[in-house]
């Protein structure tokens, strides 16, 4: 009695001993059905580009068909980041890749970001492939090329950002591809926005992507517990899902 007593102390008081610090986002997809479009997101599509979720390899994924000249994404707005460390995970997995020219996964700012991709206001932390088969990253503007990358793999994207040094590092699979990368542009102040793949339909993609457990958090390691309390119950955080490599 003692012993479940303490276990349910535990579980209920989780949110306190990590006071407001929480995930801005914990997203893994189990919860949409097939061919769902997944919600809470802000998803684009155009033309005959697909965006939406589907299983693959006994998972729920996100699967992206970019073609050229079309939009094909999915964005959400988060609570503004201004200070401090806060860290970017997801894994991804080529299908196809025929035609570079689209973004991976963006950390960017709503006080610059703009729709009209012409503009150049792409303004944070932006990873994207502008050669095939090449990740490429963007340091204070100037976009530099990191490891190749091929089609029928997993891969793990872990960016670590630090707020008041305005800067940031880039992990794939667990090793540095970079260190104190400048942000891109003026960010005036905060990153608040995630855009993951061609949400703005620049350039001339042509490929399959399925992206999988995209967490952006406070600090630089996962800390949180499955539970939360509401009204002195505890539920689910969300789906705990290994990553696939």
């Amino acid at each position: 009695m003692r012993y479940s007593l303490m276990i349910l102390f535990l579980l209920l008081s989780a949110p306190v001993i990590w006071g407001e610090d929480k995930p801005f986002v914990n997203e893994t997809f189990e919860k949409y059905a097939e061919g769902q479009e997944p919600e809470g997101w802000d998803v684009v599509k155009t033309g005959n580009a697909e965006v939406k979720v589907v299983t693959f390899e006994g998972s729920k994924r996100l699967y992206v068909k970019m073609v050229p000249n079309q939009v094909a994404g999915i964005s959400k707005q988060i609570d503004p980041i201004e200070k401090g460390k806060f860290t970017v995970e997801y894994d991804l997995y080529i299908k196809s890749l025929k035609n570079a020219l689209f973004e991976f996964l963006y950390i960017m700012s709503t006080a610059t970001a703009s729709g009209n991709p012409g503009g150049g206001n792409f303004n944070g932390v932006c990873v994207a492939m502008n050669k095939l088969g090449v990740l490429g990253y963007n340091n204070g503007g100037t976009w530099m090329d990191g490891p190749d990358v091929k089609e029928g793999r997993w891969y793990h994207f872990r960016y670590v950002i630090d707020m008041d040094k305005k800067e940031w590092e880039l992990y794939l699979d667990d090793k540095a591809v970079d260190k104190g990368i400048k942000f891109r542009g003026d960010i005036q102040g905060k990153l608040d926005l995630v855009y993951v793949a061609n949400v703005w339909g620049a350039g001339t993609p042509d490929c399959e992507l399925y992206f999988d457990n995209i967490r952006v958090y406070p600090g630089t390691e996962w800390k949180w517990t499955p539970v939360e309390a509401r009204d002195n119950l505890p539920t689910l955080w969300g789906e705990i899902k290994a990553s696939p490599r």
